[in-house]
């Protein structure tokens, strides 16, 4: 695939995705952070003990899991906007000239 052109990139564009993908993966690392943390306090039965601890745990742990998928979604989308391919060719009709006329 060639480059399409050397025209300047959406700036606009890739300011919305670069924050948002920095924005999700910060995010990601708290929620992570924060899950450790409460798997330490769920194994030790401090806050509260019980179910309910492992289940803050989960929910954490599930946060965490989306905001990476959506950090990942968005920084693909940077990649393209960056790399700016262009698409693949028409495909040309089959046959010789006689198909062509």
């Amino acid at each position: 695939m060639a480059l399409v052109d050397h025209s300047p990139l959406p700036r606009r564009r890739l300011l919305l995705l670069g924050t948002g993908t920095a924005v999700a993966l910060v995010v990601w690392i708290v929620l992570v952070v924060t899950a450790v943390r409460l798997v330490g306090a769920a194994r030790g039965g401090a806050s509260g003990g019980g179910i309910g601890g492992w289940v803050l745990v989960v929910l954490v742990f599930a946060g965490a899991a989306a905001s990476l998928f959506v950090g990942l979604l968005l920084g693909v989308r940077l990649v393209g906007v960056v790399r700016r391919r262009e698409p693949a060719p028409a495909p040309h009709p089959k046959g010789g000239k006689r198909a062509a006329r």
